[in-house]
């Protein structure tokens, strides 16, 4: 069907151009040709024939007011803090921290949904949970483990004892082995 509608929709068009051209043919006089001498060019340029285009959406064309968008824009920014920061990610884990965040929003709304007696479709809400937790394996489900060793300084002052206030330590038993140098 729809290859006889293309069809159809350039056979349309070859008989409009035809009668354009007879048109012009018969507005200089039955048979004449065009007033520059020249024969009418083909119109070359490409038409759209398909159904029309459709813009796609991103997270930034919804209204940022509502509940769901606020939660999986906290729940992004939160996966991208665990895993050090957006300069720490590609952009695939990025886009998939956002498809993680945004599967949680709609997986709680779900169960919200049935928690509040609402009818929902098991195989959907199973579903979702499913693609989150693959969407989850593949940016890891652990974020990225912090160093949380205090400096010498933040353990000596923890502790009530004091801070060096010199530089590097030194070890003295080098010092008193190696020989002076003289100065001139």
């Amino acid at each position: 069907m729809y290859l006889y509608v293309q069809w159809l929709r350039i056979a349309q068009g070859a008989l409009v151009e035809y009668i354009s051209i007879m048109d012009a043919s018969t507005a200089n006089g039955a048979g004449a040709a065009p007033a520059n001498g020249k024969a009418p060019q083909k119109d070359t340029r490409k038409r759209h024939d398909g159904p029309p285009k459709t813009r796609a959406l991103t997270l930034e064309d919804l209204d940022r007011r509502t509940n769901a968008y606020r939660r999986s824009v906290e729940m992004a920014d939160t996966l991208v803090a665990e895993r050090g920061g957006r300069e720490n990610l590609s952009t695939a884990r990025y886009a998939m921290t956002q498809t993680v965040a945004v599967l949680s929003a709609m997986v709680e709304d779900l169960q919200v949904r049935w928690l509040r007696g609402d009818q929902i479709d098991v195989t959907e809400i199973v579903a979702l949970i499913n693609a989150r937790r693959r969407e989850a394996e593949a940016i890891g489900l652990d974020p990225l483990p912090r160093d949380v060793t205090p400096n010498l300084r933040e353990y000596l002052a923890s502790e009530g004892g004091t801070a060096p206030v010199a530089g590097p330590l030194v070890n003295q038993a080098q010092v008193a082995a190696t020989p002076a140098e003289e100065t001139e």
